[in-house]
């Protein structure tokens, strides 16, 4: 399933910060600032053009709606 967001702010900052809450909830995000990749409970990649992120899930437990993983995308990357 693919997702796209506004990344309001320097789009660096809020993937650090991204990264960080991510990691909270045992999800690792590795890569860089245009393009990187995600696995744990949830897996999947995103890639950045300017201030908009396209995030691909691959993998989501079966119990997550898919509104409840774009809900959450939205909270680590625009919050």
């Amino acid at each position: 399933m693919e997702f796209h967001f506004t990344l309001k702010g320097n789009p660096e900052e809020k993937l650090a910060q991204a990264r960080k809450a991510a990691a909270s909830r045992g999800v690792t995000m590795t890569g860089e600032a245009t393009h990187g990749e995600f696995s744990g409970l949830i897996t999947g990649s995103y890639d950045v053009a300017g201030e908009d992120i396209t995030v691909f899930v691959t993998r989501k437990p079966m119990i997550a709606s898919w509104t409840m993983i774009e809900n959450q995308l939205r909270i680590f990357l625009e919050g």
